[in-house]
């Protein structure tokens, strides 16, 4: 059984008919037909272009069979051979958060008083089958519907322990023992117990040690120019327990977008209360009036210094003092009661008109 991911792919110079080999069959070919019927778990994603410019297919690619679904295999045009380049992409994203792990018995809170009875009270009223099958499979239901009612099951998770990346049988049977020293040491407590206890403890520290170098050095040996950073960085974490942390959601992005998208609109100004609603247009109308009496002022003072005199300054001035008390009563009447059409014009919606009336106040009489 393969327990991790995997991604193969080169020029296996293989021939079969069912990779669709232009040539005879040849014993590389009948090998890995096999292997793909022997192990389910690896699958061949090519989907039978020529990878040769002959036209045979000697580039393959195989993953692991659950990457399948999110696995695309395409063929690019550009040689750099007399094979053409293979692309696999793989979108990760798209896969499915792994499976939970089955639920176990939690013995330490297991009720063997309730235990037994449930057993007593089965055997009392069981008559036994004659056929040796029958029985064992009658003993067997017992006990499980016996330890459903007597024992609870631990809450199942995703997450591993921080040894695990070097864990294995001969730990587990190192941690067994002192369990085993330890247990005897509660129930006849002397110094000879306390003696042994502290020698398996070492021995078990050593051996551990040992496991620890070995593996650490396994994986020192997969260096190699090709070793990504992220996957250098993410076995060192897990190396020292810092694990990586499964997702607390099986789509994060998709939720993300979800809770984005209800924030706004939560957050719209349409959840506001009327009188709020209110408030905030009579504050933009305020705003933009004032922005349109500032813009007012700085255009009139850029005009050209040959038609621009003391009078246009004067009159832009008072105009601008006319558009501030007109300001006030738009705001005390509420922001719908402003008319375009029926609002004082700004001075340089018309400078002609200003010129001409300053020409006319200021020109002698013939």
């Amino acid at each position: 059984m393969i327990l991790e991911l995997v991604l193969i792919a080169g020029d296996f110079n293989a021939h079969h008919p069912t990779i669709n080999s232009t040539t005879r069959m040849n014993l590389d070919g009948r090998h890995l037909v096999e292997l793909l019927t022997d192990v389910p778990e690896i699958t061949l994603i090519n989907t039978g272009e020529p990878t040769h410019i002959l036209g045979g297919t000697l580039d393959l690619t195989f993953i692991s069979t659950e990457l399948v679904p999110v696995a695309q295999w395409e063929i690019d045009d550009e040689l750099t051979s007399d094979h053409f380049a293979t692309t696999t992409t793989l979108r990760m994203e798209l896969l499915p958060p792994p499976p939970r792990p089955p639920p176990r018995w939690n013995t330490k809170k297991a009720n063997w008083k309730l235990y037994q009875d449930e057993l007593q009270k089965w055997f009392s009223n069981y008559e036994p089958a004659e056929d040796i099958d029958q029985l064992n499979q009658d003993l067997t239901g017992a006990i499980q519907h016996a330890a459903e009612k007597a024992i609870p099951k631990t809450n199942p998770t995703n997450r591993h322990h921080k040894d695990y990346w070097f864990y294995n049988d001969e730990v587990r049977e190192q941690n067994h023992s002192i369990n085993t020293f330890r247990r005897h040491l509660r129930q006849y407590p002397s110094p000879e117990g306390v003696k042994l206890l502290r020698a398996a403890v070492q021995h078990a520290r050593q051996i551990t040690q040992k496991i620890r170098e070995d593996k650490w050095l396994q994986w020192c040996a997969t260096f190699n120019a090709h070793t990504s950073l992220s996957e250098l960085w993410r076995k060192l974490r897990i190396a020292t327990g810092k694990l990586p942390r499964s997702p607390a959601h099986p789509q994060p992005l998709q939720e993300a977008n979800r809770l984005a998208e209800h924030f706004a609109e939560r957050s719209s100004s349409a959840q506001l209360p009327p009188e709020i609603r209110l408030h905030l247009q009579q504050v933009q109308l305020e705003r933009e009036v004032v922005g349109d009496i500032k813009n007012g002022l700085l255009r009139a003072l850029n005009l050209n210094r040959d038609v621009f005199n003391k009078k246009t300054w004067l009159l832009c001035a008072a105009d601008a003092v006319n558009r501030l008390k007109l300001k006030d009563t738009i705001l005390s009447k509420g922001p719908d009661t402003m008319s375009p059409d029926n609002s004082t014009p700004a001075p340089w919606e018309s400078p002609p008109a200003i010129f001409n009336i300053l020409q006319t106040g200021t020109r002698k009489a013939d």
